[in-house]
């Protein structure tokens, strides 16, 4: 299985928009592998986005409530609520290296992470 680590900074760029709690935000995530292949070889990115959370003072921080999934071979789009927003953090940034990492194991990579509002 080759691997090849790409650089967060060629795929993720900070959304152009403000984000508060309560914000809902749709990420569209394209890939160059089999999301259908991967979800077979462990659990759900379903599950992995509404179960995401990082390390932050000791503690784990469930920053996203995932309120819509779809998934389309290589592609997928998720609408995420904000139950909480750090002033410190970009959260999507860390969803997105988390993802990144996630899927290199696998044998594929993100090509392409968009992100927009839903409401502010």
């Amino acid at each position: 299985m080759s691997r090849k680590w790409k650089s967060i900074d060629g795929i993720y760029s900070p959304p152009m928009f403000q984000i508060k709690k309560g914000s809902e935000v749709k990420i569209f995530v394209s890939t160059n592998g089999d999301l259908d292949k991967f979800d077979n070889n462990l659990f759900g990115l379903d599950i992995i986005l509404n179960q995401w959370a990082y390390p932050y003072l000791q503690k784990e921080v469930k920053p996203f409530k995932l309120l819509k999934y779809n998934k389309n071979n290589s592609q997928f789009e998720a609408i995420l609520k904000y139950l909480k927003k750090s002033n410190e953090l970009d959260e999507l940034q860390l969803l997105c290296k988390d993802l990144m990492i996630l899927f290199n194991n696998e044998g594929f990579e993100i090509i392409n992470w968009k992100v927009e509002s839903i409401n502010n």
